[in-house]
């Protein structure tokens, strides 16, 4: 019998690894996002390690906002973390 209480709704499952918080340093044009475990779309998820990916340059003078997301990828049956480039701000 199934329980409500099992339900979950898509994101990061909280209060286990590091949660995929992305954090940056000095290391160059990268992020890096520590282990966690995730449910999207009515898949589970986990990452064990800690993971850096690349960001792209930004424009010499206009600001621009990133966001690492988990992507739920369907077709090779895996979860997998990515940078989506946000579009530099003209004001």
């Amino acid at each position: 019998m199934a329980r409500a209480r099992h339900f979950r709704g898509d994101g990061v499952i909280r209060n286990v690894g590091s949660e995929f918080r992305p954090l940056g340093d000095s290391t160059g044009m990268q992020v890096k996002v520590p282990a966690g475990e995730c449910w999207i779309r009515g898949q589970w998820g986990s990452s064990t390690a800690t993971k850096a990916l690349p960001i792209a340059a930004a424009h010499a003078t206009l600001q621009r906002l990133d966001r690492v997301i988990l992507r739920n990828d369907f077709l090779n049956n895996r979860i997998e973390l990515d940078v989506l480039t946000g579009t530099a701000g003209s004001s």
